[in-house]
């Protein structure tokens, strides 16, 4: 999912998006699953990093950001 997302920076992806993309299955409730893979990469990353690559766009989906927008 990582390398998924890295490789669309700055890209707003949905949760459906996203699960089609990383797991060949029939989406079950993928809003769950890729929040709760996404809340592990992301305690994964706090141990290196002291920013979020990961950011959650309200009511659409989640995109990599891979250096600071401003």
């Amino acid at each position: 999912m990582m390398l998924f997302l890295a490789r669309h920076p700055r890209q707003v992806l949905t949760s459906k998006q996203i699960y089609e993309a990383v797991w060949d299955e029939i989406p079950i409730n993928e809003e769950n699953k890729v929040r709760c893979v996404i809340s592990s990469i992301r305690q994964k990353l706090r141990e290196y990093a002291d920013r979020m690559y990961i950011q959650t766009v309200r009511g659409v989906g989640y995109k990599f950001v891979d250096v600071p927008e401003g």
